[in-house]
């Protein structure tokens, strides 16, 4: 789910679910 940009570094976001399971598409923080 596209969240537009960060207003600190105009980097984009998104909203993640957190599930109990493997990830399987790596995260970036």
């Amino acid at each position: 789910l596209k969240a537009g940009f960060r207003a600190g570094d105009a980097a984009p976001m998104a909203y993640v679910e957190l599930v109990d399971r493997a990830l399987t598409q790596p995260t970036a923080e």
